[in-house]
């Protein structure tokens, strides 16, 4: 069977080796970019899941807290859930809570109740809390 080629004729069978290498080289360097690109999206996925259930965290923290006060005698507390995040993904977080009552309170008082707050088992989130006061 003759394909075209005669059995001298080495420059051809060079166009042949460098085809086949060129054309697996691109086979690689698309397959290799499916890959990243799945691997991208797959993060991008577990980012949102992890933002809603930080969100879904947050929620239920501010409304615990607000029972909690409310059940304390802060009746009508102003209560705001913020949270920062670092490059590395570190949450901190921090409840700000509004009543007239604290603004009363001298700062070791408040201090004193902060502490006692904070051993509430609704602050064990995995992440650190704050907690802070309106004025």
């Amino acid at each position: 069977m003759d394909v075209g080629l005669k059995e001298g004729n080495g420059e051809e069978m060079m166009k042949i080796r460098k085809m086949i290498i060129v054309s697996v080289l691109v086979f690689v360097s698309c397959w290799m970019s499916m890959f990243v690109y799945a691997k991208g999206r797959e993060d991008k996925i577990n980012e949102k899941e992890r933002t809603m259930f930080y969100n879904m965290q947050e929620k239920t923290l501010c409304t615990d807290v607000k029972k909690l006060l409310n059940d304390e005698g802060f009746t009508d507390s102003g209560v705001t859930v913020t949270r920062v995040v670092d490059v590395d993904s570190n949450r901190e977080v921090t409840v700000t809570v509004h009543h007239i009552k604290f603004n009363r309170m001298e700062e070791s008082e408040r201090e004193e109740y902060v502490w006692g707050l904070l051993q509430n088992d609704i602050f064990d989130i995995g992440s650190p809390v704050k907690i802070a006061f309106l004025p």
